[in-house]
């Protein structure tokens, strides 16, 4: 029987054929009792065992739509749907049930939460297909699975309920009535007899090259893949995902039966996030780092015209990602040091992206929030442009950050010390309180809870005038200095030869940008004698020779005694980020207990080998290359 033949005689059958998703409503409400009749045709579906191992979900609360429509990919039309359904597997109600019972069960495992997938997915194509009959249009909304700690707590779910869907439903528009429906594959590519068959590739190309139309199969391919299985949704997803899973893989393991090599990972993906990690940095299975970092800050898109363009002449722009404290640990991580970004971002594809990317260089982002649009109502990632410098041109910055997500958020609502509890070193700059008086509570705050925890707490003054002016900046971060360990450069701050007469004027006073050793030394001295709690001051000096080349060596003050690293001059690709370079170089010699000498010229190799790496990250993963460099060895490593 021809398929036109088939839809025009069987009515249910018809209906199958002409399903299609729909994302426009009309606005007309779905009356009550259709409503009803949707939801027990749901409850009709086969079930394992008749156990029904799923619950519905109907939200109604308009502001619970509009949350979800942010936290699942940002997709508005959800919220404009007259009715929303959320279909969980859900295994808990049986355990409870024995539970209450007085029974003693074994804990949910893999093979309960798949069936419960099952059940939840089965009542949901019900509903979808009930709905078609009504003339009421759906969409299934895979992007529930997203978000695993926001959408537990939105939806109040407990350990063994999984939001397996979400299916959103309304009176379609005359549009999407009309919209052609997607041509769905061959069954010869669908339908395999008694058992799997793997397809070559001219078969696989034969089934999807439909779907690409005029454009070129591998052109086609080649998006598709970067748009859907790489998207930061579809990363996101399966992380969610990873984590929903973690309560019933452990019952594997608690059973005793075979520790596959799978769940074993697994096994140890939990027991390391229990102590707020969220993965194994792959770089230290093996050499586990002395000391867990964790630092806080704003991460920032970053926008460069290419080919060391003007903005004034760009007609495109290169992109990426970047901000002190997140370079910092993007280059630790790279180095293989335990490190942890906490920050906050918008719940859209740029602030996703930006985890992904740090994600992607092992840094874990665990504590990071992505807000909605009700935590920060302007809801962007801030940005910046960089127009690099060549030969006497020097680089520019110009920031688009000011109502960012990171500076909008309450962080009232953080337990900071509870988020640093388990971590060894602490690093903030002085950026972040620049950018507004909650953000400078939020450096307090985690400066006061670090000491307490006992943290080992470094500080970078980094002073940028386009954020706040110069004595702003010097009576912020001189209130931090009493609570730091490690200060990273001598600016901003006071030093008065005396507190309760500044016309004496300041230790620094006079001092040149390019010191001798004396004239440091003597400034060093000056910080350990008012903040006896400092261990170490470190500050580099850069000689500008063109916007292409420049010298780089440093200072040191430490165990009592001030150190001068080697002179080293370079060639300019990059020089954004040379200075967290320099900061994540000293940081890792020193929870390596490097010698002094070698932990200052480790620093400012650091720095030199960042100003060859485009971006603002010092993306080194080999650490005999600093050293190579840090001993002026530039030969081929072979």
């Amino acid at each position: 029987m021809e398929e036109k033949q088939v839809k025009n005689e069987n009515p249910v059958i018809r209906s199958l054929f002409e399903r299609k998703s729909v994302r426009a409503f009309t606005g007309q409400p779905i009356p009550e009792e259709e409503k009803q009749l949707i939801l027990k045709a749901a409850c009709q579906a086969p079930s394992a065992g008749n156990q029904q191992l799923y619950t519905i979900i109907d939200v109604t609360d308009q502001k619970l739509k509009d949350t979800l429509a942010e936290t699942c990919d940002h997709q508005p039309f959800i919220a404009k749907a007259d009715m929303v359904l959320i279909f969980c597997a859900d295994v808990q109600k049986w355990q409870d049930a024995y539970e209450e019972a007085g029974l003693s069960p074994r804990k949910p495992g893999p093979g309960d939460l798949f069936l419960a997938m099952e059940d939840s997915l089965i009542a949901a194509q019900n509903a979808v297909t009930a709905a078609q009959s009504l003339g009421i249009g759906s969409c299934y909304i895979g992007d529930i699975l997203e978000n695993c700690s926001r959408h537990r707590e939105l939806l109040k779910l407990p350990e063994y309920v999984v939001p397996a869907v979400m299916v959103v439903f309304g009176y379609p528009t005359k549009q999407q009535q009309n919209r052609k429906k997607p041509r769905r594959a061959e069954l010869s590519h669908i339908v395999h007899s008694d058992g799997y068959r793997r397809m070559p590739a001219e078969e696989l190309e034969e089934m999807l090259k439909p779907q690409a139309g005029k454009t070129p199969y591998g052109e086609w391919l080649d998006a598709f893949c970067k748009r859907k299985y790489m998207s930061d949704f579809s990363l996101e997803m399966s992380r969610s995902v990873r984590e929903y899973l973690q309560p019933f893989l452990m019952e594997a393991l608690e059973s005793g039966k075979e520790r596959n090599e799978v769940v074993d990972q697994t096994y140890k993906i939990r027991k390391q996030e229990e102590h707020g990690m969220e993965h194994f940095n792959p770089l230290l299975q093996d050499n586990e780092s002395p000391k867990k970092f964790f630092t806080i800050g704003e991460i920032m898109l970053r926008l460069t015209p290419p080919n060391y363009e003007k903005i004034r002449m760009a007609s495109n722009f290169e992109a990426s990602y970047g901000g002190s404290e997140a370079n910092i640990a993007l280059a630790l991580a790279n180095l293989g040091v335990d490190s942890t970004f906490f920050s906050v971002v918008p719940n859209n594809s740029l602030g996703k992206s930006a985890v992904r990317m740090l994600r992607s260089n092992d840094v874990h982002c665990t504590p990071m929030i992505l807000s909605t649009p009700s935590e920060t109502p302007t809801h962007r990632l801030g940005t910046y442009y960089l127009e690099t410098g060549y030969g006497i041109r020097a680089s520019k910055v110009t920031y688009d950050r000011k109502h960012s997500a990171f500076t909008e958020y309450d962080y009232s609502k953080v337990d900071l010390r509870a988020m640093m509890e388990g971590f060894d070193w602490l690093h903030l700059s002085g950026i972040t309180p620049a950018l507004g008086p909650n953000c400078r509570d939020l450096i307090m705050n985690s400066l006061k809870a670090a000491k307490d925890l006992g943290m080992t707490v470094s500080f970078d003054g980094n002073f940028r005038s386009a954020l706040w002016t110069w004595e702003q900046a010097r009576d912020f971060c001189t209130e931090c200095l009493p609570y730091v360990d490690v200060l990273l450069g001598i600016e901003p701050y006071h030093l008065w030869k005396d507190d309760e007469d500044h016309s004496k004027g300041d230790y620094k006073d006079g001092v040149p940008l390019q010191p001798s050793y004396e004239q440091q030394d003597e400034i060093f001295q000056a910080f350990v004698r008012r903040y006896p709690n400092l261990k170490c001051i470190a500050r580099h000096v850069r000689y500008a020779h063109s916007g292409s080349e420049n010298s780089l060596k440093a200072f040191m003050w430490y165990e009592g005694h001030t150190f001068e690293s080697r002179l080293f001059t370079f060639n300019i690709l990059d020089r954004v980020g040379g200075g967290d370079a320099f900061a994540s170089g000293l940081i890792y010699a020193m929870i390596h207990n490097y010698r002094p000498m070698d932990m200052i010229n480790f620093a400012v190799a650091s720095s030199a080998i960042k100003h060859t790496i485009h971006g603002d990250a010092n993306i080194t993963d080999d650490v005999q290359s600093i050293r190579n460099l840090m001993n002026m060895n530039y030969d081929i490593k072979r």
